[in-house]
């Protein structure tokens, strides 16, 4: 219940900040320096993210055993996801002009990663330090 609580301040913040700025929709921003921050915002996010989850994939694959190609699985589905994410995301923003998308999925995101809701069992925990 926590977490929805979280996301929907994230996504009620997001609004604010691009209805006072007057920026919701990228053919009429305001402001003209949201429109690069949110679209560098949003790439540097979603590069760092899916370069973290191949990372920690390898590593677990480099390790290997049974619960560590488990781990490496998952990271890969979750790849996906995010990859396809993204896509749609921006896809979205580049027909539609909408901006609130971009930061408010990557706060969300964000905030429900395993390494900032379980950081003492994420995976980033087990193969983030270790050398393979």
């Amino acid at each position: 219940m926590k977490e929805l609580f979280v996301d929907a301040a994230i996504f009620v913040a997001c609004q604010v900040f691009f209805r006072a700025t007057d920026c919701t929709n990228a053919s009429n921003c305001a402001i003209p320096w949201v429109l690069p921050a949110a679209r560098v915002f949003f790439v540097c996010f979603n590069v760092l993210l899916l370069g973290s989850q191949l990372l920690l994939s390898r590593r677990a694959r480099q390790i290997g055993g049974a619960d560590a190609i488990e781990d490496a699985e998952y990271m890969e589905k979750r790849f996906q996801k995010f990859f396809v994410k993204a896509l749609v995301l921006y896809s979205v923003h580049s027909y539609f002009g909408l901006m609130a998308p971009l930061v408010c999925s990557c706060l969300i995101t964000a905030y429900g990663l395993p390494f900032f809701q379980d950081r003492e069992h994420s995976c980033w925990a087990k193969y983030g330090r270790s050398k393979p």
